[in-house]
């Protein structure tokens, strides 16, 4: 008798993660809802030890999905006719995750929906010398005065 079973997949909550590029896989001609495109895996691994993928047609023109993401591995540098895609491979970056509902609505999966230059480091603190003490200033001490009277006017 064989037993089979609904594969649960751990999504990750959405947000904004670290996380490296892992591995670049070419998939070759895959059909989509456009026909054929000559497409590329990207796997990225989080700091929490999940991975995540995203496809992406291999093309480099400016609207493509792809050029925003070799733009964050360029340091926003000119992308050249071609680019080997390996040569990033452990490349940090942000990845922001949202949550798209299954076909069928009994669930969600985890959708690389952006990809972002690494985080900046934090500054540095760096503790500033105490200020020397300067006593409070000292006033004189306040006069009482008395306005004189006016002379009525006429």
């Amino acid at each position: 008798m064989t037993t089979v079973t609904q594969k649960v997949f751990d999504s990750v909550p959405p947000g904004t993660y670290p996380a490296r590029l892992s591995a670049v896989t070419d998939k070759g001609l895959t059909a989509t809802a456009y026909g054929p495109r000559d497409m590329v895996e990207l796997e990225f691994l989080l700091d929490n030890g999940k991975r995540l993928t995203r496809r992406y047609t291999k093309s480099l023109h400016p609207k493509a999905n792809l050029h925003p993401v070799v733009s964050v591995f360029m340091n926003g540098q000119p992308i050249p006719q071609t680019v080997e895609l390996e040569r990033f491979i452990g490349a940090p970056v942000r990845l922001v995750v949202v949550l798209v509902p299954t076909k069928n609505g009994l669930g969600a999966w985890s959708r690389i929906n952006e990809v972002l230059p690494p985080a900046p480091p934090p500054p540095t603190y760096q503790p500033q010398p105490a200020p020397a003490y300067y006593p409070p200033p000292t006033y004189p001490a306040a006069q009482s005065f008395v306005i004189p009277p006016q002379e009525p006017r006429q």
